[in-house]
């Protein structure tokens, strides 16, 4: 039986011995206009709890744990019947070419985080005439 349980949770990317485990969720990549737009739900969490990092063209988006304050008082303690939503951390990293940082632009709503990366523009060398000796 505890067998069947450390596979299901195995398979849902969750440890049952470690609540400060990382999960990550899904996503969309889309290319739009010339612009990259990673999609990504994570519903259930303030914006400012979200942290979005892009450094040595990886995105790395993570979001902070969440744990249940429990009250001294053990009257009013609360008895979970059903516990199927997690308190723990959220990380997705993707890899991407080189973007202009300056330029990426976040957006959440209504669980969705939306990231904009725009590419860097190719350098345009100018022709070079080559001289025969």
């Amino acid at each position: 039986m505890f067998e069947l349980l450390y596979d299901l949770a195995n398979q849902m990317n969750c440890n049952l011995f470690n609540e400060g485990d990382k999960r990550s969720f899904p996503i969309n990549v889309t290319l739009e206009d010339g612009n990259y737009h990673v999609y990504a739900a994570i519903p259930g969490v303030n914006k400012e709890d979200i942290k979005i990092e892009f450094e040595n063209s990886l995105l790395t988006i993570r979001t902070e744990a969440k744990k249940e304050e429990k009250e001294e008082n053990k009257e009013n303690t609360k008895k979970y019947l059903i516990k199927e939503r997690s308190e723990c951390a959220y990380e997705r990293s993707i890899q991407f070419s080189e973007f202009e940082e300056e330029s990426i632009q976040a957006k959440y709503e209504n669980g969705i985080l939306e990231v904009i990366l725009c590419p860097k523009k190719p350098e345009v060398k100018e022709k070079k005439k080559i001289v025969i000796e």
